[in-house]
């Protein structure tokens, strides 16, 4: 069956660094789809014989209308195609908008956040930080943003602008590999503990921590704010890097078990068994189940138990009470102990 794509007109393209430019999007007809500033953008490159499916995050937030930020990879088929082909006028294909890297709801006790980027992953950092500047004045931010030279720093410019016109709320450590001092030159746990020592203006139960960036980085940044007294569920992550093959490891129970999938009026029960995820099954069946990155990292797949046991072999986006509730990611998931059923609400 045809996906239910939404067409994107290329509207402005912005070159941020050598090697990265923000494309500013919108619909081909209708308004400005809605989003929150973290979210990121599932879009489809359909080719000859297969679609490739890639997830871009906003670097924008609503009322700068849509816009994403990508850089070019050496070996990235997609990334070169938006620096080297697509202009102003193309298309592209939406599949959706999804994830969970954005601010709760209720801030109303939160005094400060801390923002930990690396590289690329700025782009969904740099939205969030917008919106807590421009929509809650009475927070402070600090974000620590580690990167190779100021010239390959993107929004660079942008940040420095920001810091001097919210010097009272807004503090940025800039980190650069090429420092000569080396205790510097790397976010280390060291430094980041230095760092958290002299910005740190609230008890942590009134502190919420975003971090995004290679996977090493992440978790020198989870174990350290964990280790300075981080609330878990004030802690937020997302990672632009997938899993490597050392880090895979199998459920005990690796029998068959039926799986019943539930998408809007279309159900179906399926067999499925390790090394195949749920996820993978469903979509060998046809079944029009919402997926991203598979890995266990965005969250576009998530869906509900409402029977069984679910095993996750890696899971970087729910929380303890995300699974608590009954939620799962079927990318990463495998019926264990019996039949399953799950839903997608």
């Amino acid at each position: 069956m045809a996906e239910p794509y939404t067409s994107l007109i290329i509207d402005r393209i912005v070159p941020e660094t050598p090697q990265a430019k923000t494309f500013y999007v919108k619909p081909s007809e209708g308004p400005l789809l809605p989003y929150k500033p973290g979210q990121f953008l599932h879009l489809a490159f359909p080719q000859k014989y297969n679609t490739e499916y890639r997830s871009y995050s906003f670097s924008s937030i609503p009322k700068e209308g849509m816009a994403f930020t990508v850089k070019a990879m050496e070996n990235g088929n997609v990334s070169r195609l938006f620096h080297d082909h697509y202009q102003v006028g193309d298309t592209l294909s939406l599949v959706n908008i999804a994830g969970r890297f954005v601010l709760p709801e209720d801030l109303s006790n939160i005094e400060q956040v801390f923002l930990f980027a690396a590289g690329s992953g700025i782009t969904p950092v740099f939205a969030l930080l917008k919106q807590l500047l421009f929509e809650h004045p009475g927070i402070k931010i600090f974000l620590a943003y580690s990167n190779a030279a100021p010239a390959a720093t993107i929004f660079y410019k942008h940040l420095q602008t920001l810091q001097q016109s919210y010097a009272d709320r807004l503090a940025i450590e800039f980190i650069f590999s090429s420092d000569k001092n080396l205790l510097k030159a790397r976010l280390s746990s060291f430094w980041l503990r230095e760092l958290v020592a002299q910005h740190k203006q609230a008890d942590w139960k009134n502190i919420l921590a975003y971090t995004c960036g290679p996977m090493e980085y992440m978790d020198t940044v989870k174990i350290t704010l964990f280790t300075e007294g981080v609330v878990p569920q004030q802690f937020y992550m997302e990672y632009f890097e997938t899993m490597s093959d050392d880090m895979i490891v199998a459920p005990e129970d690796k029998t068959p078990h039926q799986v019943h999938y539930r998408i809007g009026t279309q159900e179906a029960t399926l067999e499925v068994q390790y090394p195949d995820t749920i996820l993978e099954v469903g979509l060998k069946a046809g079944l029009p189940l919402p997926h991203s990155c598979q890995s266990g990292q965005c969250g576009t797949c998530t869906a509900r138990i409402r029977k069984g046991e679910v095993w996750l072999q890696y899971n970087e986006v729910l929380t303890h009470k995300d699974m608590e509730d009954g939620l799962t990611l079927p990318c990463m998931g495998f019926p264990i102990n019996g039949d399953v059923s799950i839903s997608y609400d």
